[in-house]
């Protein structure tokens, strides 16, 4: 959920380029998942919270995602729309 109401984050473009930098595929939450989350929604499986990634992402940090997110875990929230 978004910390910062009145500026909500942009969202992440859907791009080849950005699809290659995304953590998820090695994320403890969500292995063996689709991965791109912020950008392509929810996970067709259940998730079991572990050591999230997303701060640690680099479309995380270039999006400024801090700024709006506390806790990311895109993977059970689904897409920045």
């Amino acid at each position: 959920m978004s910390i910062n109401p009145f500026f909500p984050p942009r969202p992440i473009p859907d791009t080849p380029p950005n699809s290659d930098r995304c953590r998820c595929p090695k994320c403890p939450t969500s292995p063996g998942q689709p991965s791109f989350f912020c950008a392509r929604g929810e996970p067709s499986k259940t998730i079991s919270k572990k050591d999230c990634l997303c701060h640690q992402c680099a479309i995380f940090q270039e999006f400024k995602l801090n700024i709006y997110f506390d806790e990311a875990y895109f993977c059970e929230t689904g897409k920045i729309a």
